[in-house]
């Protein structure tokens, strides 16, 4: 059983959507509005084939397929979403950073997360990380035991994996607040919390977008004036 599915089976809400074959496995009352769960293989640069930049589009063009009017936060269930990646990288912003900070520079607020090593989802559905990274062969091998060889389930996950919750950090609020900073002419002292900042940002991209779309004519002479404005038009 894929990760996804053991996650879905455990938790018994959400929509399951296999993104590789475009097909919705199953449908079920949401979990929270606007969160999603991301399950694929992955490093400190990508996430499935996706570069940060990619993984917004894509999920931005399947909102409606998972039946969510706006994103609000998004957690990558993959190996070293949230890994610093080395100091020669062109970028040294792990992986959920920076699409967390991606957002943010076109005025959303979605809360993000990611994992620091090797992740895998166990058979209770929980999302862990393995405490030594150089024992996932080892992972690997016992999580496939020999024929005849009964899977001690959670012994394997007692010995490799990190307890609920930890092997992972999260970029919200706070974060939000000091990136922020000095980059938006918004007063984040009046805002307290969340809801609030994601507000005042929709507002502000709502704003941005209705400059940018409306229009601009610049009347060159009066004949260009009818023209544009056609018959009818009297000047004195």
């Amino acid at each position: 059983m894929s990760d996804a599915k053991k996650f879905h089976a455990s938790l018994g809400k959400g929509v399951l959507y296999d993104a590789e074959n475009s097909e919705v496995l199953s449908t079920k009352s949401a979990v929270k509005d606007g969160h999603v769960d991301v399950f694929a293989h992955g490093n400190y640069q990508q996430v499935g084939d996706f570069s940060t930049g990619q993984l917004r589009a894509f999920l931005d063009e399947n909102l409606g397929v998972l039946g969510i009017a706006a994103l609000k936060s998004v957690k990558l269930h993959s190996c070293d979403s949230n890994a610093t990646p080395d100091e020669d990288a062109e970028d040294t912003r792990p992986f959920a950073k920076k699409l967390f900070e991606e957002y943010l520079d076109d005025n959303q607020f979605v809360e993000t997360e990611g994992f620091a090593g090797h992740a895998v989802t166990d058979s209770a559905g929980h999302s862990r990380v393995l405490k030594n990274p150089a024992q996932e062969e080892a992972y690997r091998r016992a999580m496939k035991p020999r024929v005849g060889v009964e899977l001690d389930t959670s012994a394997v996950e007692t010995q490799y994996l990190e307890g609920r919750g930890t092997g992972s950090g999260s970029y919200d609020y706070g974060d939000a607040l000091e990136y922020l900073t000095g980059k938006v002419a918004i007063d984040l002292n009046e805002l307290a919390g969340p809801n609030a900042l994601r507000a005042a940002l929709n507002e502000r991209r709502d704003w941005i977008n209705e400059e940018t779309s409306s229009e601009s004519i610049e009347i060159e002479s009066i004949d260009t004036f009818h023209a544009y404005a056609g018959t009818g038009v009297r000047t004195l």
